[in-house]
């Protein structure tokens, strides 16, 4: 069956891709570069597979359209009963010429039988060519090829034609008036060698039919004068007839090619010219080259459209390509033709086309190499108008640039403010640690405090604020080190206890559920964030108390969860507004009015992430709040790993130290603290001047400020570190900075210092810093 041979519909599949179209013995052709025709051609036929196999009319059905004139419309329904439009209407015309043969063959059974009863080898040729021509009409309405049933028919009637005329010796036989049938049926639906072959015998069965009429050659006839009348003029009227009908069939056969030709080629029209639409409004246009060897370009509407240049100028471009495409693209975009052309593959390359009318605009041309049958090679492809695409990808980046200088500027002047902040904060908290030192009566005491307070306030404001810059900036770490975590929560609730004091609070601390031992984390980071959550508890709870709960779980494989709890009897936090709180600036209602920058909950929150865990808000409270932390960390190992312990203030008497600083009041702060510990400091204002002096004294230590005017910490350090013969050149040196993110400490570090030590001075750190870099005197 034709619809469903895949050999046929493949060999149909590539017609419709060459630009061919078959309907019986009428073709269509259109335009191949159009690549939403041919499916659409092909759907415009209906599908045969769908219907292969299917029988059509029977005998009865298709005699009794003939007789009430209602074939054509027959016709129509058996080709649809098949589906195939190119197979079609030859199988259901040949089904219709074997019924025709084998009634004519019948009839003429009948009408011999009654005007030559003897005539027994008329009667058998009739009955077997009859039962072979209905035997035909069976086999095509079963599916199967007609072509060699046709063949088969015709030669069959050449044979019977031949036998009769030569037992009607000096006669014309009545049945050579068939032979117009044959040439009829042999010219319509024989191909090729059959159909001369055909051709050839007829006219040799004529020219023996002819023989044996001059009674050449032959068995004399039996018919008397009057039954061969009756049989010839029988045989002349049927072979009118089946010449009438063979005409009717093939009148109704190009009728029905012919309208399913203009259906497809009004298919072919309206898709043709919606896919024009289409490619006119994405900015496509078409193009192909035949031959590269001829180099001329084919381009569809659309191309013109966009580029406003038909194929005879485009073909320019071989001549000139800088006419038309950017300097800067000409090298890309040949490289990217050579490279497809060498390896015959698909390419797609952005450039800048010079158009018509509008100048240079982006295009993304798409293409392909084929070798033609005859060897020669074929290019087809696309190309696209994107310049409004490059014009946005141009908006995105400078958006992007501009954001990033924006965030850079941003940083760069929250550290600038910092350092700016922190300088005469030194001075303050400084000049604060060496007051509270010192003995006073109650009312300076209570002053100093109130100063301390405000310095560490304004401080941790600050420190905030640099927090905020390194987690958008992605620029936060996390340095895990082994932490007792009872010692740290209780020494961080000690700091915050005067203040809970102050207000009449209870300050609680429940740890009977956390294990002792040692624990990876960074206790910084920790102390900053339970330090967050007890400063928002003491500052919005008037009455009642502040409960810190510790609790640690042990797990599988030395992971060890921890939960640390912030409990407060305060107003608590709306459900409504429980997770808008751990954004950057945002305060619960109620609380706006007690201050706050609303940061403390965000990073937090982000310092809590940082380290694999998170920071929650409990469900609401009847009273108060409930802030969770909630890590999942490994367990140190025993040996060699150590808490930090910070020691009680070392006492280093005698030792040389010189400090380095452009701030005067920070270099009497650091002399001032330094001389709590018994140390002899010196003091110079600038990097040239500790070269000077450092040339003719020789220091125990060096406290050294990072952001000097012309010569820095850092080229200070290096040029007395460059000094063979230098009195210091070994000295231990700690950078003292505000400066304090990783990259700095990691310059610190590569630039030769010992440790560092941040602004405002804390004398614990400092403390921590020196300790390392100073050998106990003996």
């Amino acid at each position: 069956m034709a619809a469903g041979c895949p050999r046929k519909r493949r060999g149909r599949e590539g017609a419709l891709a060459k630009g061919k179209l078959s309907l019986g013995q009428y073709k269509v052709t259109f335009k191949p570069g159009n690549a939403a025709i041919a499916p659409l051609a092909a759907k415009a036929i209906p599908n045969a597979a769908q219907h292969a196999g299917s029988g059509f009319g029977s005998a009865w059905h298709i005699t009794s359209a003939f007789f009430t004139g209602k074939l054509r419309k027959r016709f129509y329904a058996d080709v649809r009963q098949l589906g195939d439009q190119t197979e079609g209407t030859r199988k259901i015309a040949s089904a219709y010429l074997c019924l025709a043969a084998a009634f004519g063959w019948t009839i003429s059974f009948f009408v011999v039988l009654l005007a030559n009863p003897a005539h027994s080898e008329a009667h058998v040729l009739a009955v077997i060519v009859a039962a072979a021509s209905y035997l035909g009409f069976l086999q095509v309405r079963r599916g199967r090829d007609p072509q060699w049933m046709v063949d088969t028919l015709l030669l069959l009637h050449l044979l019977a034609v031949g036998v009769l005329s030569f037992h009607h010796s000096g006669i014309v036989a009545p049945v050579v008036a068939s032979l117009p049938i044959i040439a009829g049926v042999s010219i319509m639906f024989q191909r090729g060698r059959m159909r001369v072959a055909t051709l050839c015998i007829g006219v040799a069965v004529a020219a023996f039919s002819l023989v044996c009429a001059a009674g050449v050659i032959g068995l004399p006839t039996t018919y008397t004068p009057e039954a061969r009348s009756i049989v010839s003029f029988m045989i002349t009227m049927f072979a009118a007839i089946a010449l009438g009908t063979m005409a009717w069939i093939a009148n109704i056969s190009r009728d029905y090619a012919l309208t399913q030709l203009q259906t497809a080629n009004e298919a072919i029209l309206e898709n043709e010219a919606r896919s024009r639409v289409a490619l006119e409004a994405a900015r496509v246009g078409l193009w192909d080259v035949p031959d590269l060897a001829t180099q001329k370009f084919h381009v569809s509407e659309s191309f013109q459209t966009v580029t406003g240049y038909s194929a005879e100028e485009f073909n320019g471009i071989w001549r000139g390509i800088e006419t038309f495409v950017h300097p800067d693209d000409i090298v890309p975009l040949r490289e990217a033709f050579a490279v497809a052309r060498n390896r015959m593959s698909r390419l797609r390359v952005d450039f800048r086309l010079q158009t018509r009318t509008r100048g240079y605009r982006w295009f993304s041309a798409r293409a392909r190499y084929i070798n033609n049958p005859d060897g020669s090679v074929r290019i087809s492809g696309s190309l696209q108008d994107i310049n409004f695409i490059k014009l946005a990808e141009d908006a995105l980046r400078q958006g992007r640039d501009q954001a990033r200088a924006a965030d850079k500027a941003k940083s760069d002047f929250i550290a600038t403010m910092s350092h700016e902040v922190r300088t005469p904060l030194n001075a303050i908290m400084g000049a604060v640690e060496v007051l509270k030192r010192g003995a006073h009566d109650r009312e300076t005491s209570e002053l100093v405090n109130l100063v301390d307070d405000a310095g560490r306030g304004l401080l941790a404001i600050v420190s905030d604020l640099l927090d905020v810059s390194k987690i958008d900036a992605g620029k936060l770490d996390i340095v895990h080190e082994p932490t007792d975590m009872r010692t740290l929560v209780m020494r961080t609730v000690d700091v915050w206890r005067p203040q809970a004091l102050d207000k009449g609070l209870a300050l609680e601390i429940d740890s009977t559920r956390a294990e002792a031992g040692l624990l990876m984390v960074d206790g910084g980071r920790i102390r900053q964030v339970l330090g967050n959550l007890l400063s928002n508890a003491i500052k919005f709870t008037d009455t009642g108390a502040v409960r810190v709960v510790l609790s640690t779980h042990e797990q599988r494989e030395g992971h060890v969860d921890i939960a640390l709890s912030v409990i407060d009897s305060g107003p608590g936090v709306p459900d409504a507004v429980a997770e808008t709180i751990f954004a950057p600036f945002e305060q619960s209602p109620n609380n706006a009015s007690r201050g706050g920058t609303g940061l403390g909950l965000f990073i937090s929150r982000r310092l809590a992430r940082l380290m694999g865990g998170d920071l929650t808000l409990e469900p609401a409270r009847r009273d108060g709040a409930h802030f969770r932390i909630s890590l999942s960390v490994k367990a140190a190992r025993a040996e060699g790993d150590s808490a930090r312990d910070p020691s009680n203030d070392p006492i280093w008497a005698g030792r040389q130290v010189l400090c380095v600083d452009d701030n005067e009041k920070n270099r009497r702060i650091a002399e001032l603290l330094l001389g709590k510990f018994g140390m002899d400091v010196s003091l110079c204002a600038s990097g040239g001047e500790a070269l000077d002096l450092c040339a003719m004294k020789s220091f125990d230590l060096i406290l050294m400020d990072i952001v000097m005017p012309d010569m820095d910490g850092i080229e200070t350090l290096h040029r007395l570190r460059a000094d063979a013969q230098g009195l210091n050149r070994l000295t231990p040196a700690i950078a003292l900075t505000a400066k304090l993110t990783n990259e700095d400490l990691a310059a610190y570090a590569a630039a030769g210092f010992a440790g560092v030590a941040g602004k405002p001075i804390n004398v614990r750190e400092l403390a921590q810093a020196i300790a390392p870099a100073l050998t106990p005197v003996a």
